[in-house]
């Protein structure tokens, strides 16, 4: 292995392999910059994935004898430059993923397996210790999983810590989504900034494996320590990495399992929401039928005011119920298909007097995601209620940005890991206001839940009942003072079977007579819709 800075001579490390196979030190290599390293054939193929500052190529590299040897360079940026990791072509590797299936806190069931599982990891190999650390929803850093045989105060030092290029044994591998052996952490530059934290543990080598999962994007690290500099055999690498793929499942399985609770939740409320709204519209049915025949005859000024005033108590009841129904799932929609980002644009030019002056918002169309089958009346009330979120999000002003893209398959994985052959388009709502604890995160779908003092809580819970009414799911990404992101997903147009329409009916012309049959189960709206025709017979 060796891992460089690509625009300059810095040499961030190598390992005592890559000396044997090349006979180079980090001081050879030092002395001219990598791109001068790579076989002539290979630089342009070389340079362009530089260019991109991200990305994966095969180039040789010269040895100090003269000979060439192929590695899979990996390159990703850091603080703007362009950092290189080198493998040789025969070493396992492995696709790295941008994204991550979410925060890695822990609830106490999820902490005893992490420990159980390190616990045996370290029975399989007498005299040495075991770390599971798990990657934060940023991607960015790692809070401990497992630590069983180490000080408290070795896992307080790592907790937190950035991920990088070159930090730690862990702290690399996670980075890289690749196994990485440090022999000798006195030596190593990869613990040139732990090596304090290692003398609290004792301990002297590392050797740390990447866990991910089904779908390719990285969790965490394992690793075992040695408290002497030591090579792992073959053995003990493929154990550690066996291990790793378990405790990848395992965590998996956790986070799918919240998952469906949370839904089930959600659900069940949903349904009980949906049963109370039909009974409240049914009253509120009697009492606008009612109201306005009264308004029909004559009063004074005052009965007017009054009545007035039960219509537009009526009507805020009414939208309630709307949202009521939306969130059971049982408001009636008009699916169509509907370009993405037209009718994001076109529902934004009608938003942009509700937001204010002083809050910037960007959208960003991919025009070649294509065509979503939705309510288009409904796609405004949720991307509505997400707007004025933000922007209630913002008292002080700030940035609202909104895109459409292709969604990812990890995002479809994280929910829905049964429909990956589908693709999806995705709307992301992101404001930088002061964002959510993971507690508040938790229930900020449940209805009647608000952290706003004169909040109904039915915004978002609207949000949640009318993306799933249309096939689509809903996430929240949130930290606190960080700001807000919601992800949309729904299916693309051409992954689903067209709209059926419905046969239209002609009515023959001329007179006739004919029955009207009103079937109602509530009496009181029966009565009002056949009142005043006693006979239930109308000439068409």
């Amino acid at each position: 292995m060796v891992l460089r800075t690509a625009g300059s001579n810095d040499v961030l490390c190598v390992n005592r392999t890559f000396t044997e196979e090349t006979d180079l030190t980090s001081e050879d290599l030092g002395s001219l910059p990598l791109i001068d390293w790579i076989h002539q054939d290979d630089v342009s193929d070389f340079e362009k994935a530089l260019a991109d500052g991200v990305g994966r190529v095969n180039a040789r590299h010269r040895t100090k004898g003269g000979d060439w040897l192929t590695f899979v360079w990996r390159i990703r940026s850091e603080r703007g430059r362009p950092v290189v990791l080198g493998r040789p072509i025969s070493a396992p590797d492995v696709d790295p993923f941008q994204a991550s299936l979410g925060g890695a806190e822990l609830d106490p069931t999820r902490a005893g397996t992490l420990q159980a599982m390190a616990l045996i990891v370290e029975e399989k190999n007498p005299g040495m210790r075991c770390s599971i650390l798990l990657v934060d929803s940023a991607h960015e850093r790692v809070t401990v999983g497992a630590g069983p045989s180490f000080p408290p105060e070795y896992n307080q030092a790592v907790e937190g810590l950035k991920i990088g290029p070159a930090v730690g044994s862990c702290g690399t591998a996670a980075f890289w989504n690749v196994p990485v052996i440090v022999e000798d952490i006195k030596k190593d530059p990869l613990w040139v900034d732990l090596r304090e934290a290692a003398a609290l543990a004792g301990v002297s080598a590392c050797w740390s494996h990447p866990i991910i999962a089904t779908d390719g994007t990285t969790l965490g690290a394992m690793a075992l320590y040695n408290d002497e500099p030591r090579t792992p055999t073959q053995s003990e690498i493929d154990g550690l990495g066996i291990a790793a793929r378990m405790v990848g499942l395992a965590i998996e399985r956790d986070r799918l399992e919240e998952r469906l609770s949370q839904a089930a939740k959600l659900e069940a409320i949903g349904r009980l929401a949906g049963g109370v709204a039909h009974d409240f519209n049914n009253l509120l049915t009697v009492i606008l039928s009612h109201v306005t025949l009264l308004k029909e005859g004559s009063q004074s000024a005052l009965e007017s005011r009054r009545i007035e005033a039960i219509l537009h108590a009526v009507d805020r009841g009414s939208e309630i119920t709307s949202q009521l129904l939306a969130l059971g799932r049982e408001q009636i929609g008009m699916p169509e298909r509907a370009d993405l980002g037209e009718v994001v644009l076109d529902v934004m030019r009608v938003f942009d007097p509700l937001i204010g002056d002083n809050i910037t918002v960007s959208v960003e169309s991919d025009p070649s995601v294509g065509s979503i089958i939705i309510d288009r009346t409904q796609l405004r009330q949720v991307l509505l209620n997400l707007v004025l979120n933000g922007r209630d999000a913002m008292p002080d002003g700030g940035r609202l940005e909104i895109s459409t893209r292709h969604a990812t398959r990890s995002e479809v994985a994280a929910v829905n890991p049964d429909d990956l052959a589908r693709s999806y388009a995705a709307i992301t709502v992101t404001d930088y206001g002061k964002g959510m604890d993971p507690s508040t995160a938790d229930r900020i779908f449940e209805p009647f839940f608000s952290t706003k003092a004169l909040g109904r809580g039915l915004g978002l819970a609207t949000v949640y009942g009318l993306v799933r009414q249309n096939g689509g799911h809903v996430s929240v990404k949130s930290d606190v003072d960080e700001g807000t992101t919601f992800t949309l997903l729904f299916p693309k147009s051409e992954t689903l079977e067209p709209i059926e329409r419905g046969t239209e009916v002609t009515v023959p012309k001329g007179g006739g007579v004919a029955s009207v049959l009103v079937a109602e189960d509530n009496d009181d709206i029966r009565e009002l819709a056949v009142c005043g025709n006693p006979s239930s017979t109308r000439s068409l």
